[in-house]
């Protein structure tokens, strides 16, 4: 038996990789390569290695203590509202929010696929402090285009029988 969460999810992420990357081969190797705590929860980044190439995904673990105990219900709640989201937005063919590996809701976690890219919301504003750096368009063209994204999201998600939830 595994003595922590995190050891219980990587049992369990090796049988929900094989699913949620069939045709890319059995899962050769599970390799945590960095943590980040938060007042709430850990989020630990998990690196697959399948025998066709690799794919890096975000265990999300809540902290019940800071969840009025209730991190298995928080947790239900945000990979339902994932889940939700994630087949809304694959029937419009618009990519974006994170694809959910399985559930692991009665951990008190939600894994997740990780979306390759730059941590856009750090650099603009990084960059924001930089002299001189707000005048060479580069700014507003990452806010444009964040912009363009949101604007798809919510067209989306508009016609859903209920209102999207977030919280």
């Amino acid at each position: 038996m595994s003595e922590s969460v995190l050891d219980q999810i990587l049992a369990e992420l090796r049988k929900a990789a094989t699913i949620a990357y069939a045709g890319r081969g059995e899962v050769k190797n599970l390799r945590v390569v960095g943590h980040t705590p938060k007042n709430d929860h850990f989020i630990y980044d998990i690196c697959v290695d399948l025998s066709d190439g690799s794919e890096r995904v975000a265990a999300k673990i809540y902290r019940a203590n800071k969840c009025n105990g209730n991190a298995k219900g928080v947790a239900r709640l945000e990979n339902s509202n994932l889940q939700f989201v994630h087949t809304a937005l694959e029937k419009k063919k618009l990519d974006g929010v994170p694809r959910p590996v399985g559930d692991f809701s009665e951990m008190g976690a939600v894994v997740t696929e990780k979306i390759p890219g730059l941590p856009l919301q750090s650099i603009i504003m990084k960059a924001a402090l930089l002299p001189g750096f707000a005048d060479n368009g580069s700014i507003a063209l990452v806010a444009s285009r964040a912009g363009e994204w949101l604007r798809s999201f919510h067209r989306v998600t508009t016609d859903l029988p209920e209102a999207f939830d977030g919280f």
